[in-house]
């Protein structure tokens, strides 16, 4: 069984760590940011923690950018990303996390982990202490 996991392994660039490592970065972001965003909700009006069609697109936007070799590829790729999630967050009754998980995403596929971290953390700030109607 493992020589089969190592025939196809060389497929996954950089042997497939810092794809893993990513997932869980975002994983972790994700997670802390949408435990703050619920904070001020009743039981009933909470969404999950960990919202998986939110990851699954930060996560192809992390490995798109880590894999880009142009800085104005990414850049574009970065502004479109951003665009689409800030439209999908206001048709989302305001209840969206696209806009600063789009960005940590990015900033992870970077490799830039302090910056990831200082937005996740001004992120979780901002949800802790803005009222509810206001999200």
């Amino acid at each position: 069984m493992g020589e089969r996991i190592a025939q196809w392994w060389h497929l996954m660039p950089d042997g497939g760590s810092g794809i893993i490592l990513l997932l869980v970065e975002l994983v972790v972001a994700l997670t802390a940011m949408g435990w703050a965003y619920n904070r001020g909700y009743r039981n009933t009006e909470r969404g999950s923690v960990l919202r998986l069609p939110l990851l699954t697109v930060a996560f192809g936007l992390g490995l798109l950018v880590k894999h880009l070799s142009e800085p104005w590829w990414a850049a574009a790729v970065i502004a479109l990303s951003v665009l689409v999630a800030g439209f999908l967050g206001r048709n989302d009754n305001g209840r969206g996390l696209g806009l600063p998980v789009m960005l940590v995403a990015a900033l992870l596929g970077f490799g830039m982990l302090i910056s990831a971290t200082a937005l996740t953390l001004v992120a979780m700030i901002a949800y802790l202490l803005s009222p509810v109607k206001k999200r």
